[in-house]
């Protein structure tokens, strides 16, 4: 896709079920800590 950083704003609006589907299993879990 793109930077994770600028994406990790954009993938807050989307629901957890289609990041995860957007972002590998590695990518996942850095969004989560994030997100929190």
């Amino acid at each position: 896709m793109g930077e994770t950083v600028k994406g990790t704003m954009d993938y807050s609006k989307l629901t957890i079920n289609q990041v995860n589907r957007l972002l590998p299993k590695k990518q996942k879990l850095y969004t989560f800590q994030n997100s929190t």
